[in-house]
């Protein structure tokens, strides 16, 4: 089930994120990420409109975190990717928004497909300040339909 977070899931979100990010992202140090933990608890979840996915059970196996329409954070659960959750999450977010954008480092390249499969593009390319990693800014836009 897709619902909207709130507080009392920080904790377990901020687990999912410092394990994925540290998975994903094996050209950075796992020191980074675990410096960051803090400020994703404190700072960038309670600021951005986030939507976890659960299971039957009620746990927590992953999230996608938005500022406006664009997806700052996008993570499932290591033991259970590749299984559909993330697929189901980002469908959801294209049912509801016309335009999403995201940042994917150009190093994580099973990320990037995944995007491409769901019809993002790369607009941009730039190196990320903190990590000096080269991004893409990725962009999806709803098709309008036009009347005759």
């Amino acid at each position: 089930m897709i619902r909207k977070a709130n507080t009392t899931d920080f904790d377990r979100l901020t687990e999912i994120w410092l394990e994925a990010s540290v998975q994903a992202h094996h050209f950075v140090e796992p020191e980074y990420w675990q410096e960051k933990a803090a400020d994703m608890k404190n700072s960038y979840l309670p600021s951005s409109e986030t939507f976890v996915f659960e299971d039957g059970d009620g746990v927590l196996l992953g999230f996608v975190s938005l500022v406006e329409e664009h997806i700052a954070a996008f993570f499932i659960d290591t033991e259970v990717q590749r299984k559909g959750i993330g697929s189901q999450l980002l469908l959801c977010l294209q049912q509801h928004y016309d335009d999403l954008t995201l940042n994917v480092y150009s190093r994580n390249t099973g990320a990037i497909q995944f995007y491409k499969k769901y019809n993002f593009t790369e607009i941009e390319e730039k190196r990320e300040g903190d990590t000096g990693e080269l991004e893409y800014l990725m962009a999806w836009k709803r098709r309008q339909e036009f009347e005759k």
